[in-house]
């Protein structure tokens, strides 16, 4: 592993230029085994348990209120599976897998438990050996957003812990807070920012 200068912080100009003012849903992958054994993931295609399906198939009916006219998943197996799940349950025939969001690959690390070295590495400064450094990984999940969001109505983005936290801190999206796993959060522009409004874990949880 090595260290890497902690990234740039985004400028407003390209919050506004790259990602287009929209609402959306974002909701976070059903649990996997490596989620209860809390071992990071990152690009380890970690299929979903039985409780993470039971969750995908209950949050069909909290997400039914909202008027949704597409899925966009990641085409990590844990994602799409959770988005195959909402797309039928709510009737959505718009589907689409967007590779750049991805979890990120954290190298040698998957399959470790969360340490030290993970906040290291969304801070910027480590760059784990066979991973990708976090700059990278904010460019393209912002890459990935922008493109779902193209298109007329509000998309429901399926993806990862370690996406929305790229997103949170790029975008200025508030509350702070982590993303449970299979928890709608409803994200729309609010001010210079974004507001985001869903059952969010404290950020040490």
């Amino acid at each position: 592993m090595r260290e890497a200068p902690p990234p740039p912080a985004l400028k407003d100009p390209q919050r506004t230029t790259m990602t287009p003012r929209k609402p959306f849903v974002f909701i976070r992958h059903g649990q996997t085994d490596w989620n209860l054994q809390r071992k990071a993931q990152g690009s380890t295609d970690i299929p979903l348990n039985a409780t993470g399906r039971a969750q995908a198939r209950a949050a069909v009916e909290i997400l039914r209120p909202f008027a949704l006219t597409r899925v966009v998943a990641s085409p990590l197996g844990r994602a799409r599976e959770t988005a195959e799940i909402l797309a039928e349950g709510l009737g959505i025939e718009a589907f689409a897998l967007e590779p750049d969001l991805r979890e990120a690959g954290f190298g040698v690390l998957e399959g470790t438990p969360w340490s030290d070295s993970f906040a290291a590495f969304y801070a910027g400064t480590l760059i784990p050996e066979g991973g990708e450094a976090f700059v990278d990984f904010r460019a393209r999940a912002l890459l990935g957003l922008g493109r779902a969001l193209q298109g007329e109505g509000a998309p429901l983005i399926v993806a990862h812990g370690g996406v929305w936290k790229a997103l949170r801190g790029a975008l200025d999206i508030r509350p702070r807070g982590v993303a449970p796993n299979c928890v709608p959060l409803s994200v729309r522009p609010h001010g210079e920012g974004w507001l985001a409004e869903g059952d969010l874990e404290p950020e040490n949880s």
